[in-house]
């Protein structure tokens, strides 16, 4: 398959486990959840870019890069596993980010400074891409006045070679199946730039397997992601010779859990997030994986799914940022 033949470096520990959620699903009422645990992928505290940036990072070095530029919001996970990656392949990286709610040395921008990144704030909300554009293209021809070899990774490493890293991970899951000898219905993910969802889309579809993949959107136009998650999963099939095709109608997104947008915790994710970690000892984040679960949660009491069915939670990471988030998610109540 060319997938195995695409440059790769060994950045996570994979395949990540693949845990049946016992009391949560008892909690619920059914159906049966499992949480395929990307948080554990290893570099850093984890997360889904690892998986992407294996593909990624390999092509920079491919390049003969010498400098990695990134970009996405002030507490960006996708920026702080660049940042990890680049300390461990010996690359400088340089983070443009977002200067938006959570700026303090906290959380993964901690980490960001901590891994020795350069990080530049930029004024402006993740819909002010432009601005970071400009900014990035500056930067990329300063330094190559300089005789330097920078290499640009797009927010969420949003690029046909890092949805790869989800194509594998689709593989991946269909084998943990096998091997517990489950058939899921569903598998459930959060949508940011679309990336992670269009690999496991064009994964399923390619590996037939017994699950539909479905998206909980945190905080972008639903349309604007449904096309664009198509298109890339569409642009990654051709990067890997795939007789395989995909239309927005095939692209399931809720985006009712989403409240007034990016980095903005509803009272539904918090309390998701509570309900996880107590009864599973399993921390979800405040800008991703928290919305996400809140929109399974509310599926389930709505009786959209029938009590027999299996369904597996991507947790994609982003842990860091409970810290970032102390002030929403300090709570003095239990959940009844």
């Amino acid at each position: 398959m060319l997938m195995e033949k695409l440059p790769r470096l060994t950045l996570a520990s994979l395949p990540t486990p693949l845990q049946e959620a016992r009391r949560l699903t008892a909690t619920l009422g059914g159906p049966r959840i499992f949480i395929k645990r990307d948080d554990l992928t290893g570099l850093a505290l984890g997360g889904n870019k690892t998986r992407k940036l294996e593909f990624v990072m390999a092509e920079a070095k491919r390049k003969s890069a010498d400098v990695i530029i990134t970009t996405g919001g002030s507490q960006s996970n996708h920026a702080c596993l660049t940042a990890a990656a680049g300390c461990k392949l010996g690359m400088e990286v340089i983070l443009v980010l977002f200067s938006g709610a959570h700026t303090e040395n906290q959380g993964n921008l901690l980490l960001d400074t901590t891994f020795g990144a350069e990080v530049e704030l930029v004024k402006g909300g993740v819909a002010d891409q432009s601005v970071v554009q400009d900014k990035i293209e500056k930067l990329v021809a300063a330094l190559r006045s300089k005789g330097r070899k920078p290499y640009v990774v797009p927010v969420g490493a949003f690029t046909p070679l890092g949805t790869v890293g989800y194509v594998k991970a689709a593989s991946e899951i269909c084998e943990q199946l096998k091997e517990k000898r489950l058939t899921a219905q569903h598998v459930f993910v959060t949508v940011g730039t679309g990336g992670t969802m269009a690999g496991l889309l064009l994964g399923a579809k390619y590996f037939e397997a017994p699950f539909h993949v479905v998206g909980v959107n945190i905080g972008f136009k639903k349309e604007r992601i449904t096309h664009s998650t198509a298109d890339m999963a569409n642009e990654t099939a051709k990067l890997l010779d795939m007789d395989v095709t995909l239309m927005p109608e095939d692209v399931t997104i809720y985006d009712e859990y989403m409240g007034n947008g990016y980095g903005v915790p509803t009272t539904q994710c918090i309390e998701a997030i509570r309900l996880v970690a107590q009864t599973e000892g399993i921390i979800l984040d405040p800008v991703y994986t928290g919305k996400a679960m809140s929109g399974l949660i509310d599926l389930i009491h709505q009786g959209r799914f029938n009590s027999g069915d299996t369904i597996i939670f991507m947790h994609t990471g982003g842990v860091p940022g409970v810290f970032a988030y102390n002030n929403e998610l300090l709570v003095q109540k239990p959940i009844p």
